[in-house]
Parts: structure tokens; C-alpha cells; sequence
């Protein structure tokens, strides 16, 4: 075989192959001039070492050449070393060389080597990604989460710029803030200028496009992209870039900053860097999600330490790890006495064995147990405890459980709290009833009478909930040193006091109604906040039916309301026009309920953004001899009288039915009177289960007794109801008492909505609302809708759904569902 064919051979190898004879290439297989894109022309015209770029690799080869032209033989193996291309390509090659000597005695060097640039790339990918993911364990702070991400890849991938832009808040505008390399402070606040996350930027800078789509963006030769921005592209290539590998960082589903790095080399970005990037990316918004969590963490520890409410968290073997405050002010113990100990500590001695073995069988089950305990303190005083024991398991398997408790041991059992009113510790309306039942002695007089604290919605606004709640308890307590023990005194309504009496003389009656107007008029604790109205109906003359009386009371208590401040009516026979409108109100609804003439009316609602119909409200009416009869004609009489639970009975059927007919989420009004009678509740819905169910409950009746509310909200929830809050805005308008409520949607009042296009108060109330109602993830429903104006506005303000006679009035079953076949595909 001769020379020629031993190098015809070196021609066929995958492999380079060179042969060096003074400091000269005098050969060169194709896979070298392939890869470096010389002819063997020009190869042949270079000494070795200039295929290598300037710096200590190239000197080192030089004296590899020199020793081989002083006739020393020797073998040599050389780390990856990086070797210049002439169409700018990164080329990382691995060389063999060999000394070998010539017929004529002369030595000549022989090369192999092969490329390794894909390796290379792979490995330092690699390395960059292992620095990110180092960074998740040991970084915290955003801020060197970037600065260490940002170095790294510079330093490992050896480019010529890696910049983080971060997102500034509630705004388009890019902050190039965490950049390294090849840049100066006009090459960034050019990048400010052109650089913004918005649509219409993106024929201005390259990424913008990629960036809002949540997108890698690649491009491999700037020389040979076409695109508007002229002055961009010459900017990129004058600082010597000549790739791009860009790509966007989410956070919370929104974008949040984006990476762009920069390489001298031209097609240096391929599918194995995307695939490395794309776990880095997918690493970075992990970190930037912890580091917010983290922080969260220690807001929520803070907040647990300083919490109402009792927190114990154990192991699984129920050894206590952690205790908030309120658990040391409660049983006495300190933290410190309470940690490693088995909350076996506070057993009072009033459960069985029994008890603790199901409810440990329950919670190692990883059932959630909800139950009361009684327990004991370190003085020995025994305590209530509302419990939920919860079961965690964490990632890592290990398991936990957190106890979350509300102390109520100054609160009587579940069974008296729905005889009770929890706020002022008086009965409430439905066991006024039962102990005026038990009273009540033939012969004897008795007297009804019902308080109603005029201004107090008005003070409640003003002043909040805790002042409401505050002055609520302080009236119950005034109005029990009035009346005697024997007597039977009640909350019956959100600002609604009754006392049942027996008397003597009327000028007894008079005398207790005066002290009650002076006291009101003059203590400190109610002067120039409330006034009083109050009306009085008399047993057995006005009537010996406990309801009727209670009516009757109300009635000579509207008739009061008329007459201004610190008024009372007796109930008497010449109210006539009165009695007649609510004697014709109660024989239109019985007749109504007799007739089947109870039915709903329908008016969608639509999401904001696309308009189209998500659901409907359910508006009752009465259609009497073809006539259709609205609410405020008797719903009032129908929730003081108690027609309201009967009227509830009749319609939860068809609600039902229309329900699964009409198959969109349609929404169910429950009145606030019948959200006091469990039982009530419990028949009407008990039952019910896995059905897209919409609770409305106005806002006016879920604030009177927020701590039975949650106990009711609890029982809806468990049947995955959604709940909604109606009329927002027009009762107690306590923003407050979302937080411990777990309604779904907010139902803004029109009364707010009608002025948004000229009140500048009214525009701020609804934005305010939207605000709070989206910091507690509810969804929001303005209602009362009426112009184009109004929706734009709304849908500026991010309002969820918009509910008015702008879409649809309120229509009967047969036209509704017309209108929703019409409306499809609109």
C-alpha cells in the first residue's frame, strides 16, 4: 500500500487527520477542512497553530512544534480545545499527536483528533444547569437567585452577554437590572427604549413576540435575519453577538422577567440547548415561586404566632413540634413546656378511651376530624375547644397533623347555639317561639314586644363590625337589666330585639316602653349612635296565635318606623289601611302557595371578556290571573311572617329542575330568616348532592350573626356548593368578614353600578370592592347593567361578570330558554 492510498484512506475517516512538517500543514483529510471550513489550499498556507484562536493553548501547541523540529519524538494527548472556524462556528476539538521520522531523517508530527463540540456544549449545559439548580438550594432572595443564575451562565457557556430583565410592576416597561459581559450603560438604556412587554413592540425588539407567548426564541445568525429594526440587528453585531437564545420566566401564571444570552458564534443555540434552558427555565420560576413562598412562610408563621386561634402542629406519633401563642394563653404552658409532649397533656377526663381511639383510628385513615373537646389546663381549669385536626403529608412522606381550634368555652354547645344568638347570648327567633309556647297561661295578659335599633346599618358602616358587634352585645345587656328575669327577651333579627311579657295594666307597658326611649336617648354607650323603634302587639286582644302576634308587633312596628326617632305604636284595630295591605299581602301568598302560582323569572349574567352567558339568577315572582306580581310586593311579609321557609319548600324542586333542564349555573336565594332554622335548611338541601348549585345570600343577613353563617357556609361548602353574596355593598358592607367566609362570588349592588359613569365616589366603591373581592378569590357579579359605558368601565376595573337589562331583562322559563338557543354561538 503506498502514501496516497494511506491518505485516500485518512479521507474516508469520521476523524481528523493532519500531517505537520515544519511548522507547515502539508496535509489535511476533508473531515478537517469540513469542519473548518478551509480549503486545503488555505490549510496548507497555516502554520499549526493558527487554526487555534490567540492566547495560552495556541503558545503551548507552538512549543509542541518547535520540540518536533528539534527531532524530539514523543506521543502527546490534548485536553478539548477550542479551534477556529472561518464562518465563526463554535468547534471544540479533542487531538492525538504522534512524532514521526522521515526516509530522509527529518521528523514530521501526525495528528488525529476528533470533534467534540457537541459533548462539550452538552457538558457545560449540563454544569450550567447543575448552577441553577444549586442556586434553588441555597438561594433564597430573588435578588441572588438572579446574580448567581445570570453569572453562571456566563461563566460556564463562555458568551459574550447574559442579561435578566425583570418585568417592573403594573407596568410593560423591561428592566435590563442583572446583566454580565459585553455591554455599557447606553447599550442597556437602548434596550429600556425598545424592550417592553407589549404587543406593539414587536417589530422593535426581537424577543417581545416570544416573550408574551411564553416562548424560546433562537436565532443562530444575526447577519442573515431580516427584520425591521435595522439599527437592533447592526447595535447586536457590533457588540461582536452573533447567536441569541432568549426565553421568558412566569411567575403565578404572569410573565415576570425574561434571559437573554448572547454568543460570539454563529449557530451556537440548537434543540439541546432549548431542552437544557427549558429545565432551567422551568428551575428559575420553581426558585422565584419559593422565595416567594418562603416569604409567604414566614408571614404566616408571624401571623400564627399571633393569631386568635389555636395551632398545634405534631409528628405522627403526635409529639407536639409546634404551638402558637394563643395555645400558651389558653392552657397556661409555655412553648417550651409544651414542645416533644403528646397533646395527651390537656385530657380533662371527660372523653372515653373510645373517643380517642376513633378519632386517632380517623386521623391515621388521613380523615379530617372535626369535633369539640373538652380539655384541661396547667391550673387544672377545664376548656372547650372547636377542633379540626388535619393530616399532612409532606413530600418527603413524612406525616403531620395540625390542629386548628377556636376557644368556646364561653359559648354554649352546638345543640344551644341554634337556640342561642352566639353574639349577645340571648334565644333567638325560632326559641322565642318555643319558650312564648311554654309561657303562656290562659287568662293572663301578655305583651310582644319588638326593638328596632334605627340607625344602627348606618353606625355599623361607619364604625365596622367589631364596633357593630360591640354595641349590639352592650344593648342586649341593657335591655335584660329593664325586664325581669321571668321574661323572655330575644334577638330575632340582625338589629331586631323581641320581649315577651306578662302585665298587668297598659300603664305598665307604657312606663317600661319610656324608661327603655330615655335609657337610649341618654347612656353614654348608645347616645347620638342609635335610635329605637318599637311596636307592641297585646295576648290574647290583638291575637292568641304566637305568629299572628308576632305579625301584629311588626306591624305596629313599621307603623312607628314612620313617625321618626325613639317612636312606638301599639297594635290596634285602626291601622286599617295597614292591616288591610298585609292582611291582602298574607292571602296573596298563601292563595300563591295554595294555586301553585310561585315562579321564576331568569336573567343571565356573562363573562366580562367575551360576553358570552355563564349562569343566571333565579327571581321569584307571582303570576296572578296573568299578571306577574314582583317581589317587593311581598317578601318582606312573607321572611317577618315565616311564609318564606314554606314558599323555599315549594320552589327548591323547580330550581332543581330548571337546573339540570337549562344545564348552566343557575343561583338560589335563601332567606336570612331561614338561614337561622338548621332544621329547615337541613330538609331543604340534605339530600342534595353533586349538583352545580348557587347559594345567594344577601349581604344584610350573613353579617347579622357571622359565627352561625360559618357553620351554615361549612354545611354548603361540604355539599360543593358555590355561595354567592347579593347586594353587596348596601348593609353592613364589611369587607372584613369575607376573610372568614368561604363564599365564591360577590354580587356588587346596582345601586353602586348605576352612577359608576359620573360618581367618582361610586367608581372608586365598586374598584375598592372588585380589589378585595379578587385578594380573597372572589369571583365578582356587578349588577344592574345598563349601558355600553358601564361595561367598559367594568371590564377596565377587571369585574368578573356582568349581570342587566343591557344583555336581557328578567324573562319567564319558555322565553329564557328561546333567548339561550339564540344566543349559543354569539
Amino acid at each position: 500500500m503506498d502514501f496516497k492510498q494511506i491518505l485516500e484512506i485518512f479521507n474516508k475517516q469520521p476523524y481528523v487527520a493532519i500531517m505537520l512538517y515544519k511548522e507547515k500543514i502539508i496535509y489535511a483529510n476533508k473531515k478537517l477542512q469540513e469542519l473548518l471550513g478551509f480549503s486545503y489550499k488555505e490549510l496548507s498556507k497555516m502554520s499549526a497553530e493558527e487554526v487555534f484562536p490567540p492566547g495560552p493553548k495556541r503558545n503551548k501547541i507552538k512549543e509542541v512544534v518547535k520540540k518536533r523540529l528539534e527531532d524530539q519524538e514523543f506521543p502527546a494527548t490534548y485536553e478539548p480545545m477550542e479551534i477556529l472556524n472561518k464562518n465563526n462556528k463554535r468547534l471544540i476539538m479533542k487531538f492525538f499527536t504522534q512524532t514521526i521520522k522521515l526516509n530522509d531523517g527529518s521528523y514530521a508530527g501526525l495528528v488525529f483528533g476528533i470533534d467534540v463540540t457537541g459533548e462539550y456544549k452538552k457538558e457545560f449545559l449540563i454544569d450550567i444547569l447543575k448552577e441553577i439548580n444549586q442556586t434553588i438550594i441555597t438561594q433564597e432572595n430573588e435578588e441572588e437567585i438572579y446574580t448567581n443564575i445570570v453569572k453562571q451562565i456566563y461563566k460556564k457557556g463562555n458568551y459574550e452577554f447574559v442579561c435578566a430583565s425583570i418585568k417592573k410592576f403594573n407596568s410593560d416597561e423591561m428592566d435590563p437590572k442583572y446583566c454580565i459581559g459585553n455591554y455599557d450603560e447606553d447599550f442597556l438604556n437602548f434596550l429600556r427604549k425598545i424592550f417592553k412587554a407589549d404587543p406593539d413592540y414587536a417589530n422593535k425588539c426581537l424577543a417581545t413576540k416570544y416573550m408574551l407567548e411564553n416562548k424560546f426564541m433562537i436565532v443562530n445568525d444575526l447577519t442573515k435575519i431580516d427584520f425591521p429594526n435595522k439599527k437592533l440587528i447592526q447595535t447586536l453585531l457590533d457588540k461582536n453577538f452573533r447567536s441569541i437564545l432568549f426565553f421568558p420566566i412566569f411567575k403565578n401564571h404572569e410573565l415576570y422577567s425574561a434571559i437573554g444570552i448572547c454568543s460570539k458564534y454563529v449557530d451556537d443555540f440548537d434543540s439541546t440547548s432549548i431542552s437544557i434552558f427549558q429545565e432551567g427555565k422551568q428551575d428559575i420560576e420553581f426558585a422565584l415561586q419559593k422565595s416567594e413562598n418562603i416569604a409567604y412562610l414566614r408571614l404566616l408563621q408571624e401571623a400564627l404566632d399571633k393569631a386568635y386561634s389555636w395551632v398545634v402542629i405534631t409528628d405522627e406519633n403526635a409529639n407536639i413540634l409546634y404551638a402558637n401563642k394563643s395555645v400558651e394563653d389558653i392552657t397556661g404552658y409555655s412553648l417550651f413546656e409544651l414542645l416533644g409532649k403528646n397533646p395527651r397533656i390537656f385530657k380533662s377526663g371527660y372523653h372515653s378511651d373510645e373517643f380517642y381511639k376513633r378519632l386517632w383510628e380517623k386521623l391515621t385513615n388521613n380523615e379530617v376530624v372535626e369535633t369539640i373537646l373538652i380539655n384541661k389546663d396547667k391550673n387544672n381549669h377545664i376548656f372547650y375547644l372547636k377542633d379540626k385536626i388535619v393530616p399532612i403529608t409532606a413530600p418527603n412522606g413524612q406525616k403531620y397533623y395540625i390542629s386548628l381550634a377556636i376557644d368556646i368555652t364561653h359559648e354554649k354547645t352546638l345543640q344551644n347555639k341554634l337556640k342561642k344568638d352566639i353574639l349577645t347570648d340571648l334565644p333567638n327567633r325560632n326559641e322565642f317561639i318555643n319558650l312564648i309556647s311554654n309561657k303562656i297561661h290562659p287568662g293572663e295578659s301578655y305583651a310582644c314586644i319588638i326593638i328596632d335599633l334605627r340607625d344602627f346599618k348606618i353606625f355599623n358602616q361607619l364604625n365596622g363590625n367589631a364596633a357593630g358587634d360591640y354595641l349590639l352585645r352592650k344593648f342586649a345587656d341593657f335591655i335584660k337589666t329593664v325586664f325581669y328575669e321571668e321574661d323572655i327577651i330575644a334577638r330575632i333579627g340582625g338589629d331586631e330585639f323581641a320581649v315577651f311579657i306578662k302585665y298587668n295594666s297598659i300603664n305598665d307597658l307604657y312606663s317600661i316602653i319610656h324608661k327603655i326611649i330615655y335609657k337610649v336617648k341618654h347612656l353614654e354607650d348608645f347616645h347620638n349612635k342609635i335610635s329605637v323603634n318599637i311596636g307592641i302587639s297585646l295576648y290574647p286582644k290583638d291575637s292568641e296565635n304566637i305568629t299572628e302576634l308576632i305579625e301584629k308587633a311588626f306591624l305596629a312596628l313599621e307603623i312607628a318606623k314612620e313617625k321618626g326617632d325613639f317612636t312606638y305604636e301599639f297594635f290596634n284595630p285602626q291601622i286599617n289601611q295597614k292591616i288591610i295591605e298585609y292582611s291582602d299581602i298574607k292571602k296573596l301568598i298563601v292563595n300563591a302557595i295554595k294555586n301553585e302560582e310561585f315562579i321564576y323569572h331568569f336573567q343571565p349574567y356573562v363573562n366580562t371578556k367575551t360576553l358570552k352567558i355563564v349562569g343566571a339568577e333565579t327571581l321569584l315572582r307571582i303570576k296572578h290571573s296573568n299578571k306577574i306580581i314582583y317581589p317587593n310586593a311581598f317578601i318582606d311579609f312573607a321572611e317577618n311572617s315565616g311564609y318564606i321557609k314554606e314558599i323555599e319548600k315549594i320552589m327548591f324542586p323547580k330550581y332543581i329542575e330548571y337546573l339540570k333542564e337549562l344545564n348552566i349555573p343557575l343561583s338560589f336565594n335563601v332567606s336570612g330568616k331561614s338561614l337561622t332554622d338548621e332544621n329547615h335548611i337541613e330538609q331543604l338541601f340534605g339530600n342534595i348532592e353533586k349538583l352545580p348549585i348557587i347559594i345567594e345570600l344577601t349581604e344584610r343577613e350573613i353579617a347579622g350573626n357571622i359565627e352561625y353563617t360559618k357553620e351554615i357556609f361549612r354545611f354548603f361548602k361540604e355539599k360543593k356548593f358555590k355561595l354567592s353574596i347579593d347586594d353587596f355593598g348596601t348593609g353592613y358592607s364589611s369587607l372584613t368578614y369575607l376573610k372568614d367566609l368561604p363564599a365564591d362570588y360577590l354580587k356588587i349592588d346596582m345601586s353602586f353600578i348605576k352612577n359608576i359613569e359620573t360618581s367618582e365616589k361610586d367608581l372608586a366603591i365598586v374598584e375598592t370592592i372588585i380589589n378585595f373581592a379578587h385578594k380573597f378569590n372572589l369571583k365578582t357579579i356587578a349588577e344592574g347593567v345598563e349601558t355600553e359605558k358601564q361595561v367598559k368601565i367594568l371590564k377596565e376595573l377587571n369585574c368578573d361578570y356582568l349581570q342587566g337589562f343591557y344583555f336581557a331583562k328578567p324573562m319567564p322559563l319558555e322565553e329564557f330558554k328561546n333567548f339561550l338557543n339564540s344566543h349559543k354561538n354569539s
